[in-house]
C-alpha cells in the first residue's frame, strides 16, 4: 500500500476538490499518467463535467451538443450554468450521425460531448476530425471507461477535456474526475477550480432532504412547466421554492481518497479484464436465444463496465425475460433513465427510445 500522510486528509478536509498534485498521485498506470497530471478530483461526474465546462469559458447561452441516449443526470450542470443542451439521435450502434450532428450546430455552439458507451471506444478520430472542422470543443465523457483502453491509450485522456466517474468501477461512496488533456488549452484558459464549503452543502443536502419528506406527504408538488433552463421548481402553499441539484455541492468522501490513493491499478486492471472474458463467454450462450450483440466484439484492452445485448423479440416481454433472470441471480437491467424532453419528443428520438427499450445490460 503506498504511504499516505497522516495530515493529508485533515488538511484538505474542508476543500470541494482537489488537483492529483495535492494527493501525491505521481504513480503512472501502464504508460500514461491517468490519474496525475492535470487531473482534478470531484465527488460525482456531474460535478467534474459543470467545472469543466467553466474551464473551457462555456457560459450561460451557449450550446453543448450531446447524444439523446444518455442519462437525465446529465442535466444538473447545464440547467445550473445556464447552458443549452441540443440533443440529437445516434446511429443504431451507437456510433455519432455526423450529418445530422452537423445539422444542429449554430454560432452558439460550443462543443461536442461524445460518450465512451458503457466503456467500449468511441470512433475518436472522426470525433476529432469533426470538431476541428468546425471550431468545436470535444468533451470526452468516459463514465463508463475506467481503466478501458485504446490503441494503446486510457480512455479519459483524449477529448480536449475528458470526465470519469472511477466510483462505478470501484467499490468507493463516490469519486471522479476532470482531466485537462488539451495542454493549449490548458495554459490558454485561466479558469481556476473554485472551493466550496462543506458547510454550504451540508445546508443544501438538510434542505433537500427535507423537500422529499414534504413532498412524500403530499405537501408540495413539482411543477409540471419547468423552464429548461431552470432548477426543479416546487410548489411550497402560495410560494414557489427553486432547488438545485445537491450533488453539484457534494465533496468526495475522504474514505474513497485513501482506497484511491493506495490500489494497485495493474493487479485491478488484469482481474477486470479475466471477469471481461468470463461474463463474455455467458454472453455468447445468450447470443443464442434471442439476444444480438450491439458491438460485434470486445476491443483488445477495453474493460466494459457492463455488456449490452440487443432483444430481439417484442419489447414487451423484455420485462418477463429480466424477471427471470433476477429470479435466477443473474443481475440485468435497463439503462439508462433519458432525459424528459428526449421521452416526450420519441418521434425526434426514436433511436434513442427504441435503444432504451430494446437493450438489456450485464454487468462486469
Amino acid at each position: 500500500m503506498e504511504y499516505v500522510p497522516p495530515n493529508l486528509l485533515k488538511n484538505l478536509q474542508r476543500k470541494h476538490l482537489f488537483h492529483s498534485g495535492e494527493l501525491g498521485f505521481t504513480q503512472s498506470i501502464g504508460n500514461s499518467d491517468l490519474l496525475s497530471g492535470n487531473v482534478y478530483w470531484f465527488a460525482y461526474a456531474r460535478q467534474a463535467l459543470l467545472h469543466g465546462m467553466r474551464f473551457l469559458k462555456i457560459k450561460k447561452g451557449d450550446k453543448v451538443l450531446v447524444p439523446a441516449y444518455i442519462c437525465n443526470v446529465i442535466e444538473s450542470p447545464f440547467k445550473e450554468m445556464g447552458v443549452e443542451i441540443e440533443y440529437f439521435d445516434s446511429n443504431w450502434d451507437l456510433t455519432p450521425d455526423f450529418n445530422l450532428i452537423e445539422s444542429k450546430i449554430t454560432k452558439n455552439t460550443k462543443a461536442l460531448l461524445w460518450v465512451n458507451y458503457f466503456g467500449f471506444p468511441a470512433p475518436f478520430k472522426q470525433i476529432k476530425e469533426f470538431c476541428d472542422k468546425h471550431n468545436l470543443f470535444f468533451i470526452e465523457d468516459n463514465a463508463h471507461g475506467f481503466l478501458s483502453k485504446y490503441q494503446g491509450k486510457w480512455l479519459g485522456t483524449i477529448g480536449d477535456i475528458s470526465i470519469t466517474s472511477i466510483r462505478k468501477s470501484l467499490p468507493i461512496v463516490n469519486g471522479a474526475i476532470l482531466r485537462i488533456n488539451n495542454k493549449a488549452i490548458f495554459q490558454k484558459h485561466s479558469y481556476q477550480l473554485e472551493k466550496l464549503h462543506h458547510a454550504d452543502s451540508l445546508i443544501k443536502y438538510v434542505r433537500n432532504y427535507l423537500l422529499w419528506y414534504f413532498k412524500s406527504k403530499g405537501m408540495i408538488n413539482k411543477r409540471s412547466d419547468r423552464n429548461s433552463q431552470d432548477h426543479v421548481v416546487y410548489d411550497f402553499g402560495n410560494s414557489l421554492v427553486q432547488f438545485p441539484d445537491p450533488i453539484l455541492d457534494i465533496r468526495i468522501n475522504s474514505i474513497t481518497l485513501i482506497i484511491i490513493k493506495s490500489l494497485n491499478y495493474e493487479i485491478f486492471y488484469l482481474n477486470r479484464r479475466r471477469s471481461v472474458e468470463r461474463v463474455n463467454k455467458f454472453i455468447k450462450i445468450l447470443e443464442k436465444y434471442s439476444f444480438s450483440s450491439l458491438f460485434n466484439n470486445i476491443p483488445k484492452g477495453t474493460i466494459p463496465l457492463q455488456i449490452p445485448l440487443i432483444w430481439q423479440e417484442e419489447e414487451k416481454r423484455m420485462k418477463e425475460v429480466l424477471r427471470y433472470f433476477n429470479r435466477y441471480g443473474v443481475e440485468a437491467f435497463y439503462w439508462p433513465d433519458l432525459p424528459d424532453c428526449v421521452v416526450r419528443n420519441n418521434q425526434k428520438y426514436q433511436i434513442a427510445n427504441r435503444l432504451r427499450n430494446k437493450l438489456l445490460h450485464f454487468p462486469i
